[in-house]
């Protein structure tokens, strides 16, 4: 560390006493005490002390002396204090009276000060960097995963979902009406049974009898069961058509009721699937 000697009869030495109160009030009644004794205003000076036993020893130099210290010394003191400050004190009061403190610090201090917090500074700004561009890559990433998702969910929904009209609802809202119409017809007409009688009445009506001039007037289907009910022209009529459904493969005409009318004969028929049911006497 640098420090600067001060000629003996640059410095002004008084021996003040101690005072109470803060650090702060202290400094400021030794300044005042000492601002009674100074040959030159208190403004022009550079102050500094020391404690020694019960008593206070000021220093003042001149600023423009201390100013001449700042750019190449870190430190400056007194070269010698006067005799009446004990000699086994003095070196220890010496290193107590800097006056390269406050508005007339050390330069090289300052600079250090500086070059440090710049360093700090220039640490702090590439972590801040590196914190960035990783909460960036991870965003980065989020997004991908998220546009993922969503390409699957859309491949999920054209794989499910019918074609769109121009006005139809969004795919997620069709999805879920779509999950609704099937978890309430799970045991109705489209599951798995119902699809097969659908397919075994059309291959059941695929050879009408034309001329036998039936009129049906309802049909139902339940488990492996179809219901007919219609109307014929005579009663012969209804007796042939009687006769092929009766030799309908797979089939079995379970009950049968043939009843005259004004003008036609009424057939109603119930054909369940062979091994599902006897005929009905």
């Amino acid at each position: 560390m640098s420090r600067a000697g001060i000629p003996f009869e640059s410095c002004m030495f008084a021996q003040l006493p101690r005072s109470s109160g803060s650090k702060r009030e202290q400094r400021q009644e030794l300044k005042f005490a000492f601002e009674a004794i100074l040959p030159i205003p208190v403004d022009q000076c550079q102050m500094a002390f020391a404690v020694v036993d019960q008593s206070i020893i000021g220093c003042a130099v001149r600023k423009t002396l201390i100013a001449s210290y700042r750019s190449t010394h870190e430190t400056a003191i007194p070269r010698e204090l006067p005799d009446w400050v004990p000699a086994s004190e003095q070196a220890q009061c010496r290193a107590q009276l800097n006056l390269l403190t406050g508005e007339m610090e050390s330069l090289i201090r300052i600079n250090r000060r500086n070059r440090t917090l710049q360093m700090v500074s220039i640490v702090a700004v590439f972590i801040a960097v590196i914190v960035f561009v990783a909460l960036q890559r991870q965003s980065n990433a989020w997004v991908s995963q998220a546009a993922e998702a969503r390409g699957h969910m859309q491949a999920m929904y054209d794989s499910v979902l019918p074609p769109a009209s121009g006005n139809a609802q969004p795919d997620p809202i069709r999805f879920a009406m779509l999950l609704n119409q099937v978890s309430s017809t799970r045991t109705g007409t489209r599951d798995q049974a119902q699809h097969r009688l659908v397919e075994d009445l059309a291959l059941l009506l695929e050879d009408w009898p034309e001329s036998a001039e039936a009129r049906v007037r309802s049909m139902s289907l339940d488990h492996n069961t179809i219901r007919l009910e219609m109307s014929l022209p005579n009663n012969e009529l209804a007796l042939s058509m009687l006769s092929f459904l009766s030799a309908k493969k797979d089939w079995d005409v379970r009950s049968r009721e043939i009843s005259p009318a004004a003008d036609r004969v009424q057939l109603g028929v119930q054909l369940s699937r062979q091994g599902e049911g006897g005929l009905d006497a």
